[in-house]
């Protein structure tokens, strides 16, 4: 597990299928586990489609992995900094 921080830029994708509420600030940051980016295949009830998105987990202060965050709405490091293995 790599820890890199993570800001909140955008409150929802581009398409609107994944929207975060209106009472998280944008730049708030989050403590992420850079190995955890995954494409998870989701439904969208509201407009009744299916979509892919990278997601990444965030990362409790004990160190467990807590929600789980669109990388779209998120400013991470640079993602070839953190494959190589460069980034802790």
């Amino acid at each position: 597990m790599r820890i890199g921080t993570a800001t909140l830029v955008k409150r929802a994708t581009d398409d609107h299928l994944v929207e975060i509420q209106d009472d998280v600030p944008l730049g708030k940051t989050y403590s992420v586990d850079l190995d955890s980016i995954q494409e998870i295949e989701m439904f969208n009830y509201v407009h009744g489609v299916f979509h892919v998105r990278e997601w990444i987990f965030t990362v409790s202060k004990r160190g467990n992995w807590g929600k789980a965050l669109p990388v779209e709405l998120l400013s991470l490091p640079v993602k070839d900094e953190y494959k190589d293995g460069s980034l802790t």
